[in-house]
């Protein structure tokens, strides 16, 4: 920039003397190709650093979201000081010694300049996606030991809330980069684009949707490889008890309601086991396996739990209904037990039962209905369904600590996502410490 600067200087000087309008003509052209040269080269360092910036993400927190990594807000800086450049070297601001005293001035930059700067910004955009998706996979520099060194790469001081997650883990990492897509779809993103936007007073937003087209893509494409196999799991778990070989859903006896007499007579631990024996394990441990999910995601990526537990449900219920579908009749008891443990857990899950899975449970239920066949002597349906009910709501008690984390707040409010509890815990001792 300064050699630019020094060229225009001397060309200014030249056509100060009046030399001849060829003269003044060439110097014009001379410095108009140098310009473009100069951003030539500065567009190729450009991309090529863009290409390569995943190697900076070191896996800080942001300190203004906790969720999300200090690397995005690197991004931002990288395209905005690379910008600037290309500008100030474009001509957006004289550069000759003699002008830089003078209050700064920002001049029309010519069309060309400004597709090669503004399609370079987009490259960049695209490279940092592709570095994002390498970091969640097995060729992130933090699994394959080519991390930078703290001290070749500024990080926020302070403590940093992602200290403690196991980034080596696949699924922990990719939770880290998926929040990263989610703030770079709702923050980042449109603020770069409306800053570039406002700087070369030009309009993207064809280029605008594309980018976030792309950008929801590979967010959904990361989004399925964490949440498929885990569902596939759960899936695996809940149909191995509903097409049980050993499970007759029409010569099943019903929920007998002994556990009523028998809870008012042992311990809570003994009590919990007789509760069990109404719902079957397989249900307990496709909920017990969500929690698992549960925990991981609110410790590596809060914010996205809602979104998984919800496509967690959404397979649950459809894989529901797909097998009661195989099951062509159902006994008093059969009826009885599908609706009990069914019940179960869509109210354990309820919070995280979407509209459309609200529907497919529906569904469900009216299936279970239709294919009971009724026998002489299934009297009192009504007697049985309150015993159902009485079952389910003594099972829910009894496993209330169990899947505790599934419960809606008091407030009725989704939770806020909270700062983890170590920033809590580091806060509290220097508070303590300064008393």
């Amino acid at each position: 920039m300064k050699i630019l600067g020094e060229l225009q200087e001397t060309v200014n000087e030249l056509n100060g003397l009046e030399i001849s309008p060829e003269v003044s003509s060439s110097m014009k052209s001379l410095l108009e190709s140098a310009k473009w040269r100069f951003v030539d080269l500065l567009v190729g360092d450009w991309m090529r650093d863009a290409k390569l910036f995943y190697y900076l993400e070191t896996w800080v927190a942001s300190p203004t979201d906790a969720f999300a990594t200090h690397f995005l807000e690197q991004i931002e800086l990288f395209q905005r000081q690379l910008t600037t450049a290309a500008f100030k070297l474009a001509g957006g601001v004289d550069l000759a010694a003699s002008s830089l005293s003078k209050p700064s001035k920002q001049n029309p930059v010519p069309q060309a300049f400004v597709l090669k700067i503004t399609k370079a910004f987009l490259d960049a955009l695209y490279a940092f996606l592709d570095g994002l998706v390498l970091l969640a996979s097995d060729e992130s520099p933090i699994v394959t030991g080519k991390m930078p060194s703290p001290e070749t790469v500024p990080t926020p001081v302070g403590p940093n809330a992602l200290e403690l997650l196991d980034l080596q883990d696949a699924d922990t990492r990719m939770l880290v980069v998926i929040s990263n897509f989610t703030q770079l779809m709702k923050v980042v993103i449109p603020s770069m684009l409306n800053q570039l936007e406002a700087a070369l007073g030009i309009s993207i937003a064809e280029d605008r949707q594309t980018l976030l087209t792309v950008v929801q893509e590979l967010d959904k494409t990361l989004f399925d490889g964490y949440v498929k196999p885990k569902a596939q799991v759960a899936i695996d778990t809940l149909r191995g008890g509903i097409l049980d070989p050993n499970m007759d859903w029409y010569e099943t006896p019903q929920p007998t309601g002994e556990h009523e007499f028998a809870l008012q007579n042992v311990g809570d631990q003994i009590a919990n086991e007789i509760l069990r024996v109404e719902i079957r394990p397989y249900m307990y441990e496709t909920l017990i396996f969500l929690v698992g999910i549960h925990a991981q995601v609110s410790s590596a990526a809060e914010p996205l739990l809602e979104r998984t537990l919800n496509a967690l449900v959404n397979e649950l219920a459809e894989e529901a209904l797909r097998c009661f579908r195989q099951v062509k009749r159902f006994g008093m008891g059969g009826m009885l037990r599908a609706t009990l443990e069914i019940e179960f857990m869509h109210q354990t899950l309820g919070r995280y039962v979407t509209p459309s899975a609200a529907k497919t449970l529906s569904d469900l239920y009216n299936k279970i209905s239709q294919a009971y066949s009724r026998r002489p002597g299934d009297e009192n349906l009504q007697s049985n369904l309150d015993g159902v009910k009485k079952t389910l709501a003594d099972t829910r008690r009894a496993t209330g600590i169990e899947f505790l984390c599934f419960r809606q707040t008091k407030s009725g409010s989704r939770a806020a996502p909270r700062t983890r509890d170590k920033d809590k815990e580091r806060k509290g001792s220097k508070d303590s410490a300064g008393q």
